[in-house]
């Protein structure tokens, strides 16, 4: 039976029969895995579920064909992040102010950055901090740029919407937003 490869994928219709043309297309895709993987990356894909301006969605069979299996696992369907070209600039500034904040005192130290990963080990019990200090190194080495205050409250934010502990380049573009967002109110 097909049911782990579609089942509860929002834009495709239940699939009942695995006909002998869909198991040639389904072996023709590599392996099980690749699939398995082109079916998590269409379900998460605006797109592909119809959210475009004709309401089209995907269906099995498009998607097993050659080119487009493809183009899903290449992420060509994946949902695009981008910022506004006017805007790029004031990122960049907002990365810039952020590396000129040291020295004021607010800047995140080691003990702090091991308080934040303490929090993610009890949000999520499969995240595990090291003993040997290497995961608290290596974060507070990509991290120590940003302030404490904020950076912990942007965790806080995250760890309530996210299934997964956030890396540390999601702390930093979340905290660059809402830095943005708070100088366009201004």
């Amino acid at each position: 039976m097909f049911v782990p490869f579609t089942a509860g994928i929002n834009g495709i219709v239940n699939v009942t029969a695995l006909t002998p043309k869909r198991q040639r297309e389904i072996k023709a895709r590599i392996s099980a895995e690749a699939v398995s993987v082109c079916f998590f990356k269409t379900d998460k894909s605006d797109f592909l579920c119809g959210l475009n301006d004709r309401g089209w969605m995907a269906s099995f069979d498009w998607i097993l064909k050659p080119e487009n299996f493809a183009m899903i696992i290449e992420g060509m369907f994946d949902n695009k992040v981008s910022n506004h070209k006017h805007l790029q600039g004031v990122m960049n500034n907002l990365t810039k102010q952020m590396r000129c904040n040291k020295g004021n005192g607010d800047i995140l130290d080691s003990e702090e950055t091991a308080k934040m990963l303490m929090v993610m080990a009890s949000v999520y019990p499969n995240f595990k901090v090291d003993e040997a200090g290497f995961i608290n190194t290596t974060w507070h080495a990509l991290l120590k740029e940003l302030d404490y205050k904020h950076a912990s409250e942007v965790l806080f934010k995250l760890l309530k919407v996210m299934k997964f502990p956030p890396p540390p380049a999601d702390i930093i573009e979340k905290l660059k937003i809402e830095k943005l967002s708070y100088l366009m109110i201004i």
